[in-house]
Order: structure tokens, then sequence, then C-alpha cells
């Protein structure tokens, strides 16, 4: 391959990423945050200031999944996106301040839960927390939240939620 080659893939490359965030943002959203490939198939699972969307890329269809209301998304200071794969179950975990979205790649369906542990961080810049996805066993699936406030404090918490995917 010559390195000529190398450079016009890299150009395609931009101008393809340029073309999806341009397109993603026609969906008159005014922050683009972050987004995840589902690994059942071409979509993407994207967060945008006012809400959840499923994304194809091939046919540049975006369909909503979930619209923030005041309460959820309000400047949110910490989201997290990270998945949870096992077997034949898939798993998005979308945290937007105290709120947990799981969404399940295989049903399309999501779940919200609200962590009280996480309204009591004070999440500054200073600190931080993390979600840490466990297992999945029959209908629960377990993850931890690492919090920490400073150099000499990092706490756990353990959780173990009941998913019934109807």
């Amino acid at each position: 391959m010559s390195p000529c080659n190398g450079l016009k893939l890299r150009y395609i490359f931009i101008i393809e990423l340029y073309f999806i965030l341009t397109s993603i943002k026609s969906i008159s959203c005014q922050e683009f945050i972050d987004l995840k490939k589902l690994s059942s198939s071409d979509t993407y699972f994207v967060i945008l200031d006012i809400g959840l969307f499923l994304y194809d890329f091939n046919t540049f269809n975006s369909t909503l999944i979930h619209e923030f209301n005041e309460n959820e998304y309000r400047g949110a200071k910490k989201i997290i996106l990270t998945e949870l794969y096992s077997k034949f179950k898939a798993y998005i975990f979308c945290s937007v301040n105290e709120h947990l979205f799981l969404y399940n790649e295989y049903t399309y369906k999501l779940l919200y839960y609200k962590i009280n542990e996480i309204i009591n961080f004070n999440l500054s810049n200073a600190d931080y927390y993390n979600i840490l996805p466990y297992k999945i066993e029959n209908n629960n699936i377990s993850f931890i939240i690492a919090y920490n406030n400073d150099t000499t404090n990092l706490f756990f918490y353990f959780y173990n939620l009941n998913i019934n995917w109807y």
C-alpha cells in the first residue's frame, strides 16, 4: 500500500465523519454528547442534549428512544455511556446525572432507574464517578458505581437490578 492510499483513506474518513456529525446535528439539538455502536447491527446509540436516539449511518435515519425532560438533563454535569455484552444479551448503560437508562439491543426497550447515591455526589471538577457493568444473570443485571471525591476517599456502590423486558 502506497502512502498516497493511506492519505486518501484518511481524507475519505474525515469527510464521512464530518457528514455524519452534521447530519446528527440536523435533528435540531444544541449539543452532540456521545455515541456507541450497537453490537447487533450497524446502528448507533446516540446521546444528544435533547434525548437518546438510534441512528443508522447507512440510511441516515434517526429514531427517538427517549426525550429528556427538564429534570433529567439540566445541563448535565456528568454523562456516562458504556455497555455490557453476555452471550445473546447486549445492554447499553447511559447515565445522565442521577438518571440511569438501560437499553436492550435485542428488544429495543429502554428501562429507567434513578440512582439516589449519585444525587449525593458533589459533581465538581475534582469529583469523579464511573459505571462498571458486572454481569447479567437470569433477569438481573449487576453493576458497580465507583465514586472518588478526593485523593483519600474511594466509594463503591453495588447494584443488582431486576430487568423484566416484556
